[in-house]
């Protein structure tokens, strides 16, 4: 894993945090990702030209989620949930924040996937059940005090609690880290992993079925999504 001194590390941290906030107060509220039009109000992270959400949005094209049940945890404007729509699943979106979900909602209407998904409002996806074959989750992952769409806190608190409560939820949880978010809250495989501009950004997929172990096989390092089939395994 590629992981700075602590030092270097905290100037990168404040660095990405900045750069992140220049970016969503500079970005269209409208744009295309992934082959769908996504309105993102201020306040939501814009999925255009950032890494995590690219790389789990690969990664679940590469999925057959035909039939299957995938919970998007922290769903924002719901760039997430229509990639997963449109592999088959059926979508429940959570998320804290109510302008956002209302996006979410909107965009999945829009691009005439309304039926194949729904959108809740609570803290961390607490205030649902479990079955679900699948978690997503694209997590605030830079331990800095700010807004939630970049920030998770010291330690990454909030981050941690968000993958904690997909773990209780679904079978496997694939969820972006970053390089300067401190070790990975889950056990996992790395299924893709890019550099972004100050840090290197992985997606990582845990299955609780399995038993998985600590830590997660930082060095592969690979540009592309190695050592995955895709799918899910056959329904029990």
């Amino acid at each position: 894993m590629d992981k700075p001194p602590a030092p270097l590390r905290r100037i990168r941290v404040i660095l990405t945090a900045l750069l992140i906030k220049a970016y969503a107060a500079l970005h269209p509220e409208r744009c295309r990702f992934a082959g769908f039009v996504v309105a993102t109000p201020r306040g939501c992270l814009p999925p255009r030209y950032t890494v995590s959400t690219s790389l789990l949005a690969r990664a679940v094209d590469d999925m057959d989620l035909v039939g299957r049940r995938v919970l998007d945890v922290g769903c924002g404007s719901g760039a997430l949930m229509l990639v997963a729509s449109r592999r088959g699943a059926y979508v429940v979106g959570v998320d804290i924040d109510p302008v956002c979900a209302r996006a979410a909602r909107v965009n999945l209407e829009a691009n005439g996937l309304g039926a194949a998904g729904d959108i809740v409002v609570c803290d961390s996806a607490e205030c649902l059940r479990g079955g679900f074959d699948l978690a997503v989750v694209n997590p605030p992952f830079l331990p800095v005090e700010g807004e939630p769409y970049y920030a998770c806190g010291r330690g990454c608190s909030a981050a941690r609690r968000m993958l904690s409560a997909a773990a209780h939820l679904a079978r496997r949880v694939l969820y972006a880290w970053s390089s300067l978010s401190g070790d990975p809250p889950l056990g996992c495989m790395v299924v893709a992993s890019r550099r972004g501009l100050l840090d290197r950004v992985y997606a990582c997929l845990h299955d609780g079925s399995s038993g998985a172990r600590r830590g997660c096989g930082w060095e592969a390092e690979a540009e592309h999504v190695a050592e995955y089939g895709g799918g899910l395994p056959p329904g029990e």
